[in-house]
């Protein structure tokens, strides 16, 4: 069988084109380095410094050491003080009720305590005992007759 001829293809008139003249255009402008960011320092420390002072006002005593017994000051049992902060570790302990504060620690052979009113100063009461197994025995009954009385931990 022959081969089938190809339909003819028409012509088609080619469109007259218009010529445009090119406008010069311009380079991109080269994209601009990103900014740096700002230091740390510039931006976090000043809220850090403002948070930790107004933290600190309230939380002294767990920063600082517990003084020796012959180092307390007495002074006015209803003068306005913040109560103690968290104690630190060993043989002592930060204990706060719904109005009062106490502070118990030992030290060698001799209990230390402070105690009073939520804002004021309270008392410092300081017992000697003969060796410090009788001090650590009377720090833990002193401890379970505050938690008898409705004190609790300072978190």
């Amino acid at each position: 069988m022959p081969p089938a001829a190809a339909p003819p293809v028409a012509e088609v008139a080619a469109a007259p084109v218009a010529e445009v003249a090119a406008a010069p255009v311009a380079p991109p402008a080269p994209p601009a380095p990103p900014a740096p960011p700002a230091p740390l320092a510039s931006v976090a420390l000043p809220d850090l410094l403002a948070i930790t002072q107004s933290a600190l006002g309230f939380a002294n005593a767990a920063l600082a050491v517990l003084p020796e017994p012959d180092a307390l000051v007495q002074r006015d049992p209803a003068a306005a003080e913040p109560p103690p902060g968290r104690a630190p570790r060993a043989d002592a302990r930060s204990l706060r009720s719904d109005s009062q504060f106490a502070l118990i620690y030992r030290t060698g052979a001799t209990l230390v305590s402070r105690r009073g009113k939520l804002g004021e100063h309270g008392v410092w009461r300081t017992v000697a005992y003969p060796g410090a197994a009788q001090a650590a025995h009377a720090f833990a009954l002193e401890c379970s007759r505050l938690i008898e009385q409705g004190f609790r931990d300072v978190a």
